[in-house]
């Protein structure tokens, strides 16, 4: 499994959403596979703490983020859609009006990606 590092030099994995030492949000860039300590740069866009060349971007967190905290990946900003790339692949979930079919769903999506 690979391991990442916060911008506070806490260690990261990957389903991380956010760091247990320094209270960061994260996410997972596809583009250049790094998970990013992330801060709010606006409406809906977010750009990573520490910037460099590779990661002087912006980006948009996947919805199925923000309606249901299953997924930790971006979407760079001037693409359109609503989902990250990993999610745009899902072509059918489980019910989400029985409860315990959401955990389900969670483990599923930490799977995938």
């Amino acid at each position: 499994m690979k391991t990442f590092t916060c911008s506070c030099g806490n260690r990261l994995f990957f389903e991380n959403t956010l760091c247990l030492n320094c209270q960061r949000t994260l996410g997972f860039d596809p583009g250049t596979r790094l998970l990013l300590a992330i801060t709010p740069a606006g409406q809906n866009t977010w750009k990573p703490d520490q910037e460099s060349a590779q990661t002087r971007r912006r980006f948009r967190r996947c919805k199925n983020t923000i309606e249901h905290k299953v997924c930790n990946w971006l979407i760079p900003y001037d693409e359109s859609h609503t989902y990250c790339l990993a999610c745009r692949m899902n072509e059918m979930i489980p019910s989400l009006t029985k409860k315990e079919n959401h955990a389900l769903w969670a483990s599923m999506e930490i799977s995938k990606h």
